[in-house]
């Protein structure tokens, strides 16, 4: 008996290879989620901070276990997906083998978009985390250049580090 889904309801005659579908299907859609979660806890971070351990609520070490879970899931994705086209049930030159083949680049790429995106959005988080952390420690600092952003002059007007007060 088909189900909605054009699959058999009991599994019984169904290709391995749809259950995999199934399961990845189920697992990069957890992982859009803690991408998700994990880009609110980064954006809850970068607040302006009155404490040094926690921000909105969230925890640098809970951030940084959130992440090591991501990247822990998406290498368990990637060999799950590697191992669709290893068992060997069928052929390549079978319509089940060009489906399976086709449902693993399509999942293999999807994975990699999210893969790069996870590491483009942590890089980007580490290095807004560090600018703020340096402009806490010293607020007069501009951390790209290690100077001094504002100097007070004599006749307490402020001016940008390196440049002169025009006097002789």
């Amino acid at each position: 008996h088909a189900g909605v889904d054009g699959l058999s309801g009991d599994g019984v005659g169904r290709p391995v290879w749809v259950s995999f579908h199934e399961r990845l299907a189920r697992e990069l859609e957890a992982l859009r989620d803690l991408m998700a979660d994990l880009a609110a806890a980064h954006k809850k971070a970068l607040l302006v901070r009155f404490e040094d351990d926690e921000v909105g609520g969230v925890n640098e070490k809970e951030i940084a276990q959130m992440a090591t879970d991501l990247t822990v899931r998406l290498q368990k994705a990637e060999h799950a997906i590697k191992g669709l086209w290893s068992s060997k049930e069928d052929n390549a030159e079978s319509e089940d083998g060009l489906v399976r083949q086709n449902m693993q680049k399509t999942f293999a790429a999807q994975l990699q978009e999210m893969s790069i995106r996870f590491r483009v959005d942590q890089k980007e988080y580490l290095k807004k985390l560090e600018t703020q952390k340096a402009e806490i420690t010293n607020p007069l600092l501009d951390p790209s250049r290690g100077k001094a952003l504002l100097l007070l002059d004599e006749d307490d007007t402020y001016r940008e580090s390196g440049q002169t007060n025009g006097r002789s």
